[in-house]
């Protein structure tokens, strides 16, 4: 694929060109590979009649997506793409994933920059009663009737009641939830 992107190159075939670096650059399996295939496309991107998008997250490294395609390389990168609209997602571990429309404009370079947030703890607050029905509450809030399996933010400390109607006393207790 590599040869033949240079074969079209040489011929001026330059949207070609692109495209068959693009296969290649989604081919290969070395970074240092990658990223010539990277700087081929964007140096041929004007005389394709492409634009560049150059994509860049806070923190760094976060894998893409470019119109529900994934993207061989890691935020901190550009690509080059046709004119027009398009959908870039950004996904890290541990944060929650960023989805943002672009317009990239024919032979110019557009910077994509997101601040990507860490996602919020989550652990699970089983409770369970041995009579039924009870209704469980949390924080004042009706959850629904236990046994019940509650995903709630994490490392805080939340009021759980239990009540099983009349002729029960209501159990109550601060319960801390772990992720």
């Amino acid at each position: 694929l590599f040869n033949a992107g240079k074969a079209l190159e040489r011929l001026e075939r330059f949207d070609e060109a692109v495209d068959t670096y693009d296969q290649y650059l989604r081919a290969v399996t070395s970074d240092e590979d990658r990223a010539a295939a990277a700087e081929l496309c964007e140096r041929l991107c004007p005389k394709a009649g492409r634009g560049v998008l150059v994509l860049v997250s806070e923190p760094p490294g976060a894998s893409l997506t470019i119109d529900a395609e994934p993207y061989p390389l890691k935020s901190g990168t550009r690509a080059c793409l046709v004119p027009g609209e398009h959908i870039v997602a950004f996904a890290l571990e541990g944060y929650e994933d960023v989805t943002q429309t672009v317009r990239v404009p024919k032979a110019e370079t557009v910077a994509l920059r997101t601040t990507l947030k860490a996602r919020r703890a989550v652990g699970t607050l089983r409770v369970e009663s041995t009579i039924v029905p009870a209704q469980v509450y949390v924080d004042g809030r009706e959850m629904g009737k236990a046994p019940l399996d509650l995903r709630l933010g994490a490392d805080r400390l939340v009021q759980v009641k239990v009540g099983a109607g009349s002729g029960y006393h209501a159990w109550t207790q601060a319960v801390s939830v772990a992720a």
